[in-house]
């Protein structure tokens, strides 16, 4: 999953994105609380693990993931001069993702 938001200057996002041939699919809102410098999304899908590639604010610097309240491993990457926080959960079974930057 690899929601750039960012770059279109939303706050807020909803998506469902289905996949008929296996029944799979992904559901997730995004949120940009740009004030508490955090970005959250609720995810839910068919699948027991999520990879996720997500696009920071330029000047954003990762201070802490959670998941459900744990805390989650990251790398920080940039693409050019852009920041994102790449992350994998294994044994996803929805909930909210949120990074403080």
């Amino acid at each position: 999953l690899s929601p750039r938001w960012i770059a279109a200057g939303e706050k807020m996002a909803h998506v469902t994105i289905r996949y008929p041939s296996s029944s799979g699919y992904v559901s997730y809102t995004w949120e940009h609380v740009v004030a508490e410098r955090r970005l959250v999304l609720v995810v839910t899908g068919s699948g027991a693990r999520i990879d996720l590639h997500v696009q920071l604010p330029q000047d954003a610097q990762v201070r802490k993931i959670t998941y459900n309240g744990a805390d989650v491993r990251f790398t920080p990457t940039r693409i050019e001069e852009t920041p994102y926080a790449d992350l994998s959960i294994e044994g996803f079974a929805g909930g909210a993702i949120e990074i403080r930057y």
